[in-house]
């Protein structure tokens, strides 16, 4: 996928496919009811996107945007990748833990909305194991997007 600020999907959209962040960066926003949206997260690969279907959601709770020039996204649809963990329990094994780390991760973080703005801001950073691997893509990013 070329162009930065490119939509992957968009909150309220159905959730029929699970995306994977195979290359850059992407951030998840959501549009609040007052029509401030906020960011809820900036990912970069590997990671698993679009995980309403296996939360029972039919529509996208977020939306997912692309923040460099490049990002490499795959993506299968819900039904076909049920049938293929079927098949690779090793697979299913894998986003179980994903999800639960991300679970935690969600958990973490509400756990730090009771802190004032700058130790919740620095608690976010500090937990945040994929700290050193966002900017690295993010300078990535930057360098493949200057002109030459």
């Amino acid at each position: 996928m070329r162009g930065t600020g490119r939509a992957i999907f968009n909150q309220g959209e159905p959730a029929d496919c699970c995306y994977f962040l195979c290359d850059g960066l992407v951030k998840l926003t959501r549009v609040l009811m007052d029509g401030d949206e906020v960011i809820l997260d900036v990912l970069s690969a590997p990671y698993v996107l679009g995980k309403g279907e296996f939360l029972q959601r039919s529509v996208q709770f977020h939306s997912a945007v692309t923040l460099c020039e490049t990002v490499e996204i795959a993506h299968i649809k819900t039904e076909s990748l049920l049938e293929h963990l079927k098949d690779y329990p090793s697979v299913m094994q894998m986003l179980l833990a994903h999800l639960k780390e991300q679970t935690e991760k969600v958990y973490k973080l509400l756990a730090c909305m009771k802190l004032r703005v700058r130790e919740r801001l620095l608690s976010v950073i500090a937990s945040t194991s994929r700290w050193r691997e966002i900017r690295r893509s993010l300078f990535r990013c930057r360098m493949s997007s200057s002109p030459s």
